[in-house]
């Protein structure tokens, strides 16, 4: 616990090229990329009624916590704190501060290229780009989103589809994010919140 308070959160914008897969990410030589997913924890049905309302979630159809996953093109993985299920991953990301926390560590932790700023690859679910933008002029890459009825251009379906491809390492990231036997067993009756969150980061 005392290692992970102290380590920087994210991977640096020169470790994140020196040991990325160049070939794989050419096109993005010179950006500093990120890719979330928010996932969720399974945790026991509260008894509490106010409790029971803000961690069901309908997506996942029970009870929750959320969870956000990051991971760079080097492979460094991480994760965000455990919150309420039913939060939307939208809302997970404002009020949870995580673009604030991304400026914060170019400010104290890669200072000498903090000119870069995070492109930030999401779901095309998030509604964060004014956010990020606003956080620290971070910008936010994801597929298009638009009216059922309206039909993507060519440039928006090639669009869409590279980041669909991109995105795929965060899907593992996520599956190995929740590896571990304890985190994939939830939060039982008689575990401690506290433990499951360290567990968790």
């Amino acid at each position: 616990m005392f290692a992970r308070v102290e380590w920087p959160r994210f991977a640096t914008m020169d470790e994140d090229r020196k040991h990325r897969n160049n070939v794989r990410w050419t096109a993005y030589e010179n950006k500093r990329i990120i890719m979330y997913d928010n996932t969720n924890i399974n945790i026991r049905k509260p008894s509490d009624a106010e409790c029971q309302r803000t961690t069901y979630s309908p997506y996942y159809g029970t009870n929750v916590g959320k969870g956000a996953v990051f991971i760079q093109p080097c492979g460094w993985l991480g994760s965000h704190e455990i919150w309420e299920g039913a939060v939307s991953d939208s809302e997970y990301m404002q009020r949870g501060k995580v673009f604030e926390e991304l400026n914060k560590f170019l400010l104290t932790h890669d200072n000498e290229t903090k000119h870069i700023p995070f492109t930030i690859v999401l779901d095309r679910g998030y509604r964060n780009t004014t956010d990020a933008f606003h956080a620290g002029g971070h910008f936010v890459l994801q597929p298009i989103f638009a009216p059922s009825d309206r039909h993507f251009s060519t440039v928006e379906t090639l669009l869409s589809s590279t980041v669909a491809a991109d995105r795929s390492g965060n899907e593992r990231a996520v599956k190995y994010a929740k590896h571990s036997s304890y985190i994939s067993a939830g939060l039982l009756t008689n575990e401690s919140v506290s433990r499951l969150s360290d567990v968790w980061l």
